[in-house]
């Protein structure tokens, strides 16, 4: 797209961070091995940037530099440095994947610890009935330890009461920033995303629950097309580092965020707007519209 829109050209310089080396078969080697004769340079949308044409050539000193998030583009791959104005805080999820029927199931907190509770007590008598028939089976049919973990392995993978797989994840409505310079981005979009974090601890779902209004550093994102709405989604995890931005540091680098405007809407609000067939309900004769909180 840069190079069509002609802002990449022949002789321009441009600023590159977070690329990857791909190897020309799939597999990985090392650069200083015969096969990366034949790898290639990835350059992906989220990590190129046109300078000006007076910049010096060769490696930036100090830490990556931030991209706008309006110029994030969500087939545009992964984002090294990107600033974040936390606009909303929506409550923490879990996911749970690797069931034996291949689905991935979301829960609130809530519904996790009542799923993970049923879960223990059914493994727990599995176990006990597995016990029982093995010990009948060592006794009939001589079956040693090994044999009988085995086979007890087996069982419970079968009926998924082996191991349990779920992940956190954080979701929240972020923005960007722009210049307080004039004539310099006081009219443009500073952009809007969902951000979702995997794999949380306590401590860290806990300070981020308490986030909103706050401006942070995030590194090690990448992009995606969110599948609900269509809009941007950005995804953080484990290799991803946070830092808070103070206020009196971003007016410094003459800097601000512009979060969206909230304001009071009654049902009577949401429901005037364009309802789909899909949220009208028939009830006793009396067509009920049915209206959806939230983003």
């Amino acid at each position: 797209r840069l190079v069509r829109s002609g802002v990449l050209r022949v002789g321009a310089k441009i600023l590159t961070q977070g690329l990857e080396l791909m190897p020309k078969d799939g597999e990985p080697a090392s650069p200083l091995a015969d096969e990366a004769l034949d790898s290639w340079l990835a350059l992906r949308r989220n990590q190129v940037r046109p300078v000006p044409w007076d910049a010096k050539l060769g490696a930036r000193p100090g830490s990556a530099v931030a991209f706008p998030l309006r110029s994030i583009e969500a087939d545009g791959g992964a984002v090294k440095k990107v600033l974040l104005f936390v606009e909303r805080v929506y409550p923490s999820t879990w996911m749970e994947y690797d069931r034996p029927d291949g689905k991935k199931v979301h829960r609130s907190e809530l519904a996790e610890t009542r799923a993970a509770r049923a879960w223990e007590q059914a493994r727990a008598a599995a176990l006990e009935r597995l016990a029982d028939t093995l010990a009948r089976e060592r006794a009939t049919q001589g079956i040693d330890d090994g044999a009988a973990e085995a086979r007890a392995r087996a069982e419970l993978g079968r009926r998924g009461l082996f191991e349990r797989r779920t992940r956190r994840a954080a979701r929240f409505r972020v923005s960007g920033v722009r210049s307080t310079q004039k004539g310099i981005g006081l009219e443009r979009s500073t952009g809007s995303a969902l951000l979702t974090v995997y794999d949380l601890d306590e401590d860290a779902a806990a300070r981020l629950a308490t986030s909103e209004g706050a401006t942070f550093e995030v590194t090690d994102v990448v992009a995606r097309l969110e599948k609900k709405e269509g809009g941007l989604e950005l995804i953080a995890s484990r290799r991803s580092r946070w830092r808070r931005v103070t206020p009196s540091v971003l007016a410094r680098a003459n800097l601000e965020p512009k979060p969206t405007p909230r304001r009071l809407a009654t049902v009577r609000d949401l429901a005037d707007d364009d309802v789909s067939d899909d949220d009208v309900e028939h009830r006793d004769g009396v067509s009920v519209r049915r209206v959806r909180f939230g983003e």
